[in-house]
């Protein structure tokens, strides 16, 4: 095994590079396709803005218009003005309506709702290529104790084959040995299986192209105690931000529809430009008055359906808050309870080899038999994948809770030191 680790260590720098988990990040961020789509859901509530916003400018427009063709007139019938050819200027400016600050104020809800749900994509792709970053590492490691287990079993075979030539052991001693190994091959097959999977995995969210030689380092993770309380997550949390921020943008906009029944006041002014000589002015300004008096009933229905859509968000709301708090305490409890755990495996583990190394020092001696060495050997396998998945579900509860509270990055920093403490 020592031969193989310098061999590896050997010709590593010229074969294998180093995919470090924040250039891996920065890949996953720029090939993301859903972030695309955050970035033109915002420019489009950018303009959905502008568009508010241009009910306070005047409007313009230019109208023309042919001859009118009037057919059975009557004897005392008398062409108007404005029967005739001609263009006109129609300019029109809002001087009273409501329901357009309203609009506006919604409006400008709606885009901070998708700021805050781009940002909230963002951080959801940072932990989900984190996590693919991590399952690989896990695997990458589960397979190289897979692979040390294998070859000591392989070993002991050969060993107790010569002892079986010899007359020195039983022809069942070198079947349970070999049992043993095979059942390790089939465990390192099924680790290869769920590593091509996590590395597939990976380079769909980030686009690249996965080797097997790329070195997954997290072996410099620092966990540091906690500080994140249950406050802070409902208060920086991006999800709650955008139902928060949605909840407001429903509120606003059924003021809005309220205001929209208030009377309008328009200034308007018209030029026309006659094809004619006319006796009608060619400029004519007056202010005008609209408020609906009867719509049948579609203003009260469209107050309804606003008043039931802001009761859905804001029930939508109060229910992520409580899924929110139940996910960071149960976090919060897994992290707590497996750094503790984390401590007895590493013991554990140190334990275990000891163990094997006495056992094959007592076998020459005939003190401890062939199943005794399988059982050390196992013991020591399960014993050195029971702290891999400790460490794994570790980094992951740890990133986990940082990710709730809207600070991904400060999880994914700390992935530079080996302490857990």
């Amino acid at each position: 095994m020592k031969k193989k680790l310098c061999l590896f260590l050997f010709f590593c720098p010229f074969f294998c590079k180093a995919l470090s988990l924040t250039d891996t990040i920065k890949y996953g961020l720029d090939y993301s396709i859903q972030l695309k789509i955050s970035n033109a859901k915002k420019e489009k509530a950018e303009a959905i803005l502008g568009e508010a916003y241009s009910s306070y400018w005047p409007q313009v427009s230019l109208v023309g218009k042919s001859k009118d063709e009037v057919k059975f007139a009557g004897s005392n019938y008398y062409r108007g003005d404005d029967e005739s050819a001609m263009l006109t200027v129609a300019t029109q400016y809002t001087l009273i309506d409501l329901a357009r600050g309203e609009k506006v104020k919604a409006a400008k809800y709606n885009q901070d709702e998708e700021e805050w749900d781009r940002r909230a994509k963002i951080e959801k792709a940072k932990f989900d290529i984190t996590k693919s970053y991590l399952d690989i590492w896990k695997k990458k490691n589960e397979e190289n104790v897979l692979e040390s287990d294998y070859s000591s079993l392989s070993s002991l075979v050969n060993k107790v084959h010569a002892r079986v030539d010899a007359g020195m052991s039983q022809e069942s001693d070198m079947l349970r040995a070999k049992v043993a190994a095979d059942e390790t091959r089939n465990k390192l097959d099924n680790v290869r299986k769920e590593l091509g999977n996590a590395e597939i995995q990976l380079s769909s969210l980030t686009g690249l192209a996965l080797s097997k030689n790329d070195v997954y380092d997290v072996s410099n993770i620092n966990i540091t105690n906690i500080k994140i309380t249950k406050r802070d997550i409902i208060k920086y949390s991006p999800a709650l931000k955008v139902l928060s921020t949605r909840v407001e943008q429903k509120r606003i906009e059924y003021n809005a529809i309220k205001k929209d029944d208030y009377p309008k006041v328009n200034a308007i002014a018209n030029y026309k430009e006659h094809f004619r000589n006319v006796v009608s002015p060619d400029m004519q300004f007056f202010v005008q008055v609209s408020m609906p008096l009867f719509n049948g009933f579609n203003s009260t229905n469209k107050r309804k359906a606003a008043i039931s859509e802001l009761e859905i968000n804001k029930l939508t709301l109060s229910m992520a808050e409580k899924d929110l708090v139940k996910n960071y305490e149960t976090l919060l409890n897994s992290f707590d309870r497996e750094r503790k755990a984390w401590e007895m495996l590493k013991t554990n583990a140190v334990n275990s080899k000891k163990v094997k190394e006495q056992f094959y020092n007592e076998f020459p001696l005939g003190i401890k038999g062939i199943e005794d060495l399988i059982t050390a050997e196992r013991s020591e396998t399960d014993a050195e994948l029971r702290l891999i998945d400790s460490q794994y579900n570790i980094y992951l509860y740890y990133l986990a809770i940082f990710h709730l509270n809207g600070n991904t990055d400060e999880a994914i920093l700390n992935i530079g030191s080996s302490n857990v403490s």
